[in-house]
């Protein structure tokens, strides 16, 4: 007779269960590519539950958090952006002068921007920065216990799952998700040098609504709340930088910070 002894973990996936169990179980909880962020935003998430109490109001919190994170990469790109208009009049004399050679009217405009302190491709930051973050909550809604048939409010009974609650034969929420990046859209001005990037602009939005439809519930929720946050920081900017003075003085002020290290180098010899 021969006595074998086993240890087996019988229970929820849930990741703090699984980490305190040992044996690298924890594992077993597959996020993908993403695990990289997914992990530590699952336990962001559940260490705002405790104070919530709520996992949807959990994301609006993660929310504001990503956005502060995010915030000095997307300020700088909102504001590159809407100084563009400052050299539109320019940009539109490059293009009548050098209209028969694109070459030299790239190289033009590329350095018409350096010397005006604008990064021309600023508009794509700030969604290339997003992208990650969607990724890793998406897969976060879909594979983690803790997050499974958790309700918010009104009609949303579960974030892990697609919004169930249509209103004139459409589902609220990924509605909700296209309509506010339309009017975050429409706050962004469109690069004088390529009008085509306008369509683009506002096919993302309708490509995102679309997308939504099959997404879980959490995630729309981090999307328009993220809408909300960005559009009062572009709100903020156009008040600031709107302005032709307002862009005069910004640039001057630019133009002022890069040109006092090489004068100081000159009085220096």
């Amino acid at each position: 007779t021969k006595t074998l002894t086993h240890a087996g973990f019988f229970g929820p996936k849930q990741l703090g269960l699984l980490q305190v169990a040992g044996h690298d179980l924890a594992e077993n909880v597959d996020f993908g590519w993403f695990g990289v962020l997914s992990r530590p935003m699952l336990s962001v998430l559940v260490w705002l539950n405790n104070y919530t109490h709520n996992y949807g109001w959990a994301i609006v919190l993660l929310t504001l958090m990503m956005k502060a994170l995010t915030f000095p990469l997307t300020q700088k790109s909102y504001v590159s952006m809407q100084q563009m208009k400052t050299v539109a009049p320019q940009l539109k004399e490059l293009q009548k002068k050098y209209a028969h050679d694109k070459a030299k009217l790239g190289q033009a405009q590329m350095d018409l921007y350096k010397e005006s302190g604008i990064n021309p491709m600023a508009g794509c930051l700030p969604m290339l920065v997003q992208m990650p973050i969607w990724f890793a909550l998406y897969r976060t809604l879909w594979n983690s216990v803790e997050l499974y048939q958790q309700p918010f409010i009104l009609w949303i009974n579960d974030l892990s799952q697609p919004d169930a609650f249509y209103l004139g034969g459409f589902p609220i929420l990924p509605v909700l998700v296209g309509l506010l990046m339309l009017v975050q859209t429409a706050f962004q001005p469109t690069p004088q040098d390529q009008p085509q990037m306008k369509y683009i602009m506002y096919l993302m939005p309708v490509f995102f609504g679309f997308m939504m439809l099959q997404m879980p519930s959490g995630l729309s929720v981090y999307m328009i709340t993220n809408s909300f946050l960005t559009m009062i920081q572009q709100f903020y900017i156009r008040r600031k930088y709107g302005t032709p003075e307002a862009n005069a003085s910004a640039m001057a002020e630019k133009q002022t910070k890069n040109s006092a290290p090489a004068s100081g180098k000159a009085k220096k010899k």
